[in-house]
């Protein structure tokens, strides 16, 4: 992108009579090339369109009005072409049809400066550009273990390409309002993106706040000049780099249209335009400089070295939440996850964050992951009273096939456990991943590709019955099942008692099957016997005890974010739940020795100390009682339970 802005404004300067059309040429080869990388590399398209028009002003009085009539004739095709394609289920249709618009209005517009035979090399340069995309059916039809959207077919690849499983977006549907997409995403990821508050004020021992306003004053503060600066000095060239920024910064907002509730934080998608605040940061810092040093040049230099000083703060500040090299955080969570299951299992994740770590521990090779399988639990129940075995699967002729022909294809991946079947709910709505599943992953799916392409959402129309082996559920009527839910229900019946069977902890919805599942570790386990809150306590105790790995989480140095932060509080859940187990076997000792464990990996740890002050109490400990208990007092004197307690 940055190097496209460069051309355009360098063609800018050469060109006359709109000439040099060779710089245009190898712009549009760029701007397709980058959306090989990232379709948002045409998010400046226009802008630089309305760059290269601009010319025109010095040659035709009626520009303007032209302009605006293209551009209501425009926005008018692409309104009656988003209803008509919604209502045939293509709600890119309008998006289309204005591209065809544009370019048969520039093809006219420009028929006198442009040969046919250059439209003919832009039509090459959008092909070249774009056979980078050539790679996706060619690796697709190789059938690699990782196969998103599996564009092998001419179909699949064009909805690959247009994002169909992400469904339709619309500018006029808005999913949050303007002023909150403005605000919450555009205007705090803008705040992220120079001299974090945290670090400064750590190191100065000053008040977070503080620096936060003083820095963030510093940054608008010399956005704004460099605005002023380039304006006054040539508004020609401040027109073209706030029309960059407008693309880049509002029109990104309404285009993406982001949700007040997306799953993750997206400051991504605007990165393009706090690069362009960042030049104009640059120009107003020139700005100053060269105004100071018509009145001193002391001044002068006294304020070129406070502003280098600048980037290289900044890029201080950031080194600790960016430097990755001891981050080996996922890479434990997909091995502790792996290595936590029973051989050749199946294990329904949640989405992205719980999924990927998984693959990439099977996929690669990574010398920091170490392979364990537990053959036999049976010795683990008499370190732990009050548990028993559950029976063990047998493992029939058809589905030791199918796993053999699974290991067979997984035999070239470098990581570990490749054994198990890594089942995404999120993907599961989709017929590719599902056929992956069945005829890759060793998963037997007993439907045809026929009955899979049919499957859709439905809604019960009465009470329905689900029974395999001793599970029995039972769905009222008007329960909506999604295609995750049914595909759920189809591999616990086609795959229960044969495999082990597991939904990951991160996995919300388990489709009624809560009862029936007993905690080892990361990962329930699907059982037999019905009760709530169900705990394998002698596997999840080995678990935590002699399977899992926590160097990157006892790793103080390492920067942790909030996303790292939750899947870490999985582990704390884990050494509650054996803390529980203790408590309930009048094992109080170890109640405390595991939730005092319990808190090492919780951020929220005074939510459990009144847990562990009653502990105490129950033992007989008062002093121990009073010192975890009086500080929060102090906290909260309001808070009556905690009087109380101290009491």
């Amino acid at each position: 992108i940055a190097l496209i802005i460069w051309l355009t404004l360098i063609w800018t300067e050469k060109q006359k009579n709109f000439n040099h059309q060779n710089i245009l040429l190898l712009i549009v080869y760029l701007f397709f090339l980058g959306f090989g990388v990232h379709q948002t590399t045409l998010q400046i398209a226009p802008a630089v369109l309305i760059i290269v028009i601009l010319p025109f002003l010095k040659f035709d009085k009626n520009f303007y009005k032209k302009f605006a009539i293209f551009v209501v004739i425009g926005l008018a095709l692409y309104y009656i072409f988003y209803l008509v394609g919604t209502g045939f289920g293509h709600g890119s249709l309008g998006k289309y049809i204005f591209a065809l618009f544009v370019i048969g209005v520039l093809i006219y517009y420009l028929r006198d400066y442009v040969q046919p035979q250059v439209w003919f090399f832009a039509l090459l340069m959008v092909i070249l550009g774009l056979s980078t995309h050539l790679i996706l059916p060619i690796r697709a039809a190789a059938d690699p273990f990782i196969n998103e959207g599996d564009p092998s077919t001419l179909p699949r690849f064009m909805d690959y390409i247009f994002r169909k499983q992400y469904g339709p977006t619309s500018f006029f549907v808005r999913r949050a309002p303007i002023l909150m997409q403005l605000d919450f995403h555009f205007l705090r990821y803008f705040s992220w993106q120079f001299f974090d508050a945290g670090v400064i004020s750590n190191f100065l021992n000053v008040s977070k706040q503080f620096i936060h306003t003083i820095f963030q004053f510093i940054v608008v503060a010399l956005g704004l000049t460099g605005f002023y600066y380039q304006f006054k000095k040539s508004k020609r060239s401040f027109i073209y780099l706030a029309s960059f920024f407008f693309m880049a910064s509002i029109a990104m907002i309404l285009v993406m249209n982001l949700s007040s509730a997306e799953v993750r934080d997206r400051p991504y998608f605007f990165i393009t335009a706090y690069m362009l605040w960042a030049f104009w940061m640059g120009i107003g810092a020139m700005g100053i400089v060269r105004f100071l040093r018509k009145r001193s040049k002391l001044l002068a230099i006294i304020a070129l070295c406070l502003i280098a000083t600048l980037p290289i703060i900044n890029m201080a500040s950031h080194y600790h939440k960016t430097d990755r090299s001891q981050e080996l955080l996922s890479l434990e969570y997909g091995t502790n996850f792996l290595n936590g299951l029973d051989k050749n299992a199946i294990i329904f994740t949640n989405g992205d964050n719980d999924t990927f770590p998984l693959w990439y521990s099977q996929a690669v090779y990574d010398p920091n992951a170490e392979e364990y399988y537990l053959e036999d639990d049976t010795l683990l129940f008499a370190e732990i009273k009050g548990y028993s075995i559950s029976k063990k699967e047998e493992i029939p002729k058809r589905t030791q096939t199918k796993l053999n022909e699974a290991y067979m294809a997984k035999k070239s991946l470098g990581g570990i456990r490749k054994d198990v079947s890594v089942a995404n709910l999120s993907l599961l709505n989709t017929p590719w991943y599902i056929k992956q599943l069945r005829d890759f992953e060793g998963i037997e799916i007993n439907l045809s590709d026929k009955q899979i392409d049919a499957l859709h959402p439905i809604q019960l129309a009465n009470e329905a019955n689900f029974k395999v082996g001793d599970i029995k559920i039972t769905y009222p009527k008007d329960k909506q099942l999604f295609v995750k839910d049914q595909m759920v229900l189809q591999i616990i019946k086609d795959n229960y008692g044969k495999r082990p069977i597991y939904f990951a902890v991160t996995v919300a919805d388990r489709v009624d099957f809560d009862e029936y599942l007993q905690s080892e570790g990361m990962a329930d386990r699907l059982v037999s016997t019905k009760a709530k809150y169900q705990i394998n306590a002698p596997r999840l105790n080995h678990n935590i005890e002699n399977v899992f790995e926590y160097n990157s989480i006892y790793n103080e140095d390492l920067y942790k974010d909030e996303n790292m932060k939750r899947l870490i509080n999985n582990y704390g859940a884990d050494f509650m739940r054996m803390s529980t187990t203790f408590y309930q076997n009048g094992d109080y000792e170890n109640a405390v020795t595991y939730l005092k464990r319990a808190m090492n990996f919780i951020k929220e740890k005074d939510r459990y100390l009144p847990s562990l002050a009653n502990l105490y109490y129950e033992m007989g400990l008062y002093d121990s009682a009073l010192s975890v208990i009086e500080p929060l007092v102090q906290k909260s004197p309001e808070d009556a339970q905690l009087v109380y307690l101290q009491v």
